[in-house]
Order: C-alpha cells, then structure tokens, then sequence
C-alpha cells in the first residue's frame, strides 16, 4: 500500500499540466482526472487499444461497456439519437453529474468497448477544469471514462486516494494523474449530493416526440427530485 503521492506521473492542475494531460491523451494513453464526484480513468474512446488498458487497469469485465465523456452537446449529438426529454436534461443538468443512456448512432466513431450490445452508449459532461480545457482547445475525441478503482472497490475521491488503490502494475499502464484536490464533498443541496457518488445514471426511451419514458439506472450524486420538473414517466426497474 503506498502511503504518499511520489509518482512523477502525479502533476497538480494547471493549464500546463492540462495541455500536459492532452498530449497524454491524443498519444492513446491513459489518465486518472477528477470530476465532481469521483476520480475516474479516462483514454480516448475512439481506440480500442486505450481502452482495453482501462480495463486491465480496473480489472473491469469486458462484458460491461465503458461511459463516454464529451465536451459539449454537440459532440454528444454525433455519437446518440437524442430525444426532445434527453435534450432537455442535457441543456439543465450538463456540465454535472449525469450519464445519459442513448441509442448509439450508426456513425458513431467509438470503439466496440464503448457501446452495449444493445446498441446504447452512456454519456456524460462532466463539470470539472481540465474538460473544460479541452472544449477551449477544440478537443475533437469523446473519452471513456471510468471510475478510478479496482472493480468492486469504492470510487476513490481524490489523486491521494486513486493512487493508493491502484496497484504497482495498474499504475504503469497510467500515463499521468491529475490532482485537483477532493472533490466535492458538501452537503446535498437542489437534488445534488457530492463526493463519492458517482454520477446519476438515466437510460432514455427512443427517440420519440412524446415519449417521455426514463428508468433510473443508478442513483447517484442528482437525487430523483432533481428530475421532477420535467414530467418523466419513470419505468420500473
């Protein structure tokens, strides 16, 4: 068990380490970056190389498929089918906690490992300094992005804590770690509660006018109220 951060691979965040990180990034390495909820592993969702070391890294089972980061509405718009419901919970609750559950577009330039073999993909917008970064740099890729822990283990909250629950041979295969400090760890407040709940999971109905279906699949850091303007029919697990 490591008991301080001595890795070179560890930079504090700073514009530099953030170019730093795209360079990582765009060279179809893998990172651990922080979010509003927990610190998560990301690679370029675009290559099927980068994103199977994700999954020798968590130890993750290559029968679940990995969520997607994206910069903006737009990039999310080239790779899912939004509906008139999932667009309007994109508009509220993005840059933040949500993952949104879609029906993948057949143009979609994603690895395999990134989709369900239903034909879904699970997007986020994450609301944190170095995404932004990105957008400002015209970032061009979606990344997967994963929770920074073995599989099974709790989602680590800061660079402190993903770095200690990773082990000596996970590690090597990190290109960099970002530290941003702790994430967000103040009270629940307008539906949202915060560090070391992962964000809430949404999966959409089809793209259909007036279906405003949704199921809940994972309830994370927004609470079920913070969905209550939007007149969901909820499905039932």
């Amino acid at each position: 068990m490591h008991t301080h951060l001595s890795s070179s691979k560890i930079v504090t965040a700073t514009p530099d380490s953030y170019n730093q990180l795209a360079r990582a990034l765009g060279n179809h390495g893998c990172v651990i970056v922080p979010t509003e909820t927990v610190y998560g592993i990301a690679a370029r969702a675009d290559s099927a190389a980068a994103c199977e070391r994700i999954y020798k890294i968590k130890g993750r089972s290559f029968d679940k498929p990995l969520p997607v980061c994206v910069t903006s509405l737009e990039m999310a718009e080239t790779l899912a089918q939004f509906s008139p419901l999932a667009r309007e919970l994109a508009q509220t609750f993005w840059p933040g906690p949500l993952t949104l559950v879609l029906p993948i577009r057949g143009d979609a330039a994603i690895t395999q490992r990134a989709q369900s073999r239903a034909g879904t993909i699970a997007l986020r917008h994450p609301d944190c300094g170095w995404a932004a970064h990105l957008a400002q740099l015209g970032w061009p890729e979606p990344l997967a992005l994963t929770s920074a822990n073995p599989s099974g283990a709790p989602s680590p909250t800061s660079a402190q804590m993903a770095y200690e629950r990773l082990s000596e041979p996970a590690l090597r295969d990190i290109d960099l770690i970002l530290d941003d400090g702790p994430c967000n760890d103040g009270p629940c407040d307008d539906g949202f509660c915060g560090a070391g709940r992962e964000s809430t999971i949404l999966a959409i109905s089809p793209k259909q006018e007036n279906n405003r279906q949704a199921q809940i699949l994972r309830q994370g850091a927004l609470a079920k109220t913070a969905f209550e303007p939007f007149n969901i029919n909820w499905i039932n697990p």
